[in-house]
């Protein structure tokens, strides 16, 4: 997550799911109406359009031990109530080991909202992490007081919540910066022009973002 558009969070997400989903069930949550991630997929519509305007055609994308799934690919006309998106949603996560969503930047809207609560209704008692993104145009301050206004938020409106700690936070697009925040695991992440011009679904992973699958696996 970020306060800003632009910093990398859709490609963090992208490497962590395709990286996690070697050895765990992954679900790749595309929460954003940019529909950076699902762009990628080929997922035409969302969730919310499918039961908001009864729109047909794929939502989910699955391929071995990933699942992509699209929210919303445009703002849907209503947000449906919880009775009616849960059962679908609650489909979809049956036997995940990781959901990782990718986030829109800015504060928690009603399809985020109602994401969380129907996620807490299929896993109670779970444990969440924020991973924080940012650049060096991007000051830090912010980027972390955008966390612990979303947390507050959060733990505000689904009582359920019992854990919403930061994993780590990953400064991308880096050069010589040093970027230390005291308690919070960094991971500084330099420039990679290729990620920038030939996509970065067609290229290799940032060989920095293996240390995050590492601390995935250590709270696995």
């Amino acid at each position: 997550m970020s306060p800003k558009g632009g910093v990398g969070k859709s490609t963090i997400a992208y490497y962590l799911s395709k990286l996690l989903s070697n050895k765990y069930k992954v679900v790749l949550i595309d929460r954003d109406l940019t529909a950076t991630i699902s762009s990628i997929f080929g997922i035409k519509i969302g969730l919310f359009n499918y039961l908001a305007d009864d729109i047909s055609g794929e939502f989910v994308y699955e391929d071995h031990n990933l699942k992509v799934v699209s929210l919303a690919r445009f703002q849907p006309s209503n947000i449906p109530s919880l009775e009616k998106f849960y059962p679908i949603y609650g489909n979809i996560l049956k036997g995940a080991d990781i959901v990782i969503t990718d986030n829109s930047p800015g504060g928690i809207g009603e399809i985020e909202l109602m994401e969380y609560k129907a996620y807490y209704k299929t896993v109670e008692g779970s444990d969440s992490y924020f991973i924080p993104v940012t650049t060096p145009a991007l000051q830090l301050d912010r980027a972390l007081a955008f966390v612990e206004e979303y947390r507050k938020i959060l733990k505000q409106m689904i009582p359920k919540i019992t854990s919403l700690e930061i994993l780590a936070l990953v400064a991308n697009m880096v050069k010589n910066q040093n970027i230390e925040v005291p308690g919070i695991r960094v991971i500084k992440v330099p420039f990679y022009r290729d990620l920038l011009y030939n996509g970065f679904q067609n290229c290799e992973p940032p060989k920095e973002l293996y240390e995050l699958v590492e601390i995935v696996e250590n709270i696995m």
